[in-house]
């Protein structure tokens, strides 16, 4: 578990350390002994564990070391872990995308559909790239009848990402006639595919297994296409995430 913990930002000596003490509860001395860390750095190690909130230890002496909790302390290390590396994954995305504005090239990380082609591949990308869950609101301008080969696609598109393991969650208008496509889906499969109701004026939004977002520009006539941005930022996502839970509460 040493090589582990040294990956979630421990030196080698905080490692060995915590890799006892997860074990069993031990002195200064004990540790020294058994982790083979020189007894002069013991000290100072353990009271930085004990900064860090990694380890708790005895008011009685001799003074005993140990891990209160095993799954919260490595909960907190991945926690730590995992918010330094969205910050660097934050900052690279952010400079690649200006690089490639200023060259005039499509990024990646922030595609952008100026007509239905566009919108057609973006949103068949989000079904093929869907790993684990998509969270879609459709708003009260959604018309499910209207340009029913390209939604008939969709529809096809969300069946086959079900069948191979992506969840669907789902908020339609409340008057929103679901297609036969999907109604048949909402049978087969309830636990894989689920709709809910509520008339809301947010924008058309999927989420992406909490990481990608698509966002499309609609106006009341289905034949005026604003746009469709694919943003692949999980700090974006995860604020439309909370959106959607939101209105995923609030629909019936």
């Amino acid at each position: 578990m040493i090589k582990e913990l040294q990956k979630l930002g421990l030196n080698f000596y905080e490692s060995k350390a915590l890799d006892k003490l997860i074990i069993e509860d031990l002195t200064a001395k004990e540790l020294s002994k058994k982790a083979d860390i020189p007894y002069g750095k013991t000290h100072s190690l353990l009271l930085g564990l004990k900064e860090k909130d990694l380890i708790s230890s005895t008011q009685k002496r001799p003074q005993k070391y140990f891990v209160e909790n095993v799954s919260l302390m490595i909960n907190s290390l991945l926690s730590k872990k995992i918010n330094e590396d969205q910050q660097i994954v934050d900052k690279l995305q952010k400079k690649a995308t200006q690089i490639d504005v200023e060259k005039q090239k499509q990024t990646y990380f922030f595609e952008i559909g100026t007509d239905n082609e566009d919108n057609k591949e973006l949103q068949m990308k989000v079904f093929n790239e869907a790993q684990k869950e998509v969270c879609q609101i459709l708003n009260v301008i959604h018309k499910p009848h209207s340009n029913r080969a390209k939604k008939e696609m969709w529809e096809n598109a969300i069946v086959d990402a079900v069948n191979k393991g992506v969840k669907f969650r789902e908020i339609y208008p409340v008057d929103s006639e679901l297609p036969l496509i999907l109604k048949k889906l909402v049978e087969e499969k309830p636990e894989m595919f689920q709709i809910r109701r509520l008339d809301t004026s947010m924008a058309r939004v999927d989420i992406v297994d909490n990481k990608i977002a698509l966002v499309k520009v609609n106006y009341t006539d289905p034949l005026l296409f604003g746009g469709v941005f694919l943003i692949r930022n999980r700090k974006l996502a995860n604020n439309l995430q909370n959106i959607f839970e939101d209105l995923w509460k609030k629909a019936e």
